[in-house]
């Protein structure tokens, strides 16, 4: 018997790790989900904006899986794919003025394509063999 049982030391019993959660409430700010469709905020977007989003969304998508596929292959040196992470970035690339700095880390590749980044000229700098792939005061995006 060890010196913290004898007197009687309180020790939770953790729950046990191979037991999935079932509640979701503690992971949920609210019960029920933010609706945006069908409501009058949805009537007052622009049409046009929502499809540049879907399209940025779709191109995103179809990014992550292209430049997964050259790191595994030995192309990139590295890739930090950003699937499920999409909208995150797309969003705030896009409420950006034209003045201002995009500061990308590391899984924001997306944010800099969005910006109107060429998408080659943003895998360059995950090659790991040039500094960046493009001009960062021309486009104000720093490396």
């Amino acid at each position: 018997m060890t010196v913290m049982e004898q007197r009687g030391a309180y020790r939770p019993t953790p729950p046990p790790a191979w037991q999935p959660r079932t509640d979701p409430a503690p992971l949920l700010p609210d019960a029920s989900p933010y609706r945006v469709l069908g409501t009058e905020a949805a009537a007052q977007a622009d049409p046009a904006l929502l499809r540049r989003l879907y399209a940025e969304l779709v191109r995103g998508r179809r990014y992550n899986a292209q430049a997964t596929a050259l790191t595994k292959q030995g192309r990139l040196a590295v890739y930090p794919s950003t699937t499920g992470q999409e909208a995150c970035e797309v969003a705030a690339a896009l409420v950006l003025q034209e003045q201002d700095w995009l500061f990308p880390s590391y899984r924001d590749t997306l944010a800099a394509v969005a910006r109107g980044l060429d998408p080659v000229q943003a895998l360059t700098l995950l090659r790991g063999d040039w500094h960046t792939g493009y001009d960062p005061r021309e486009h104000r995006i720093a490396p």
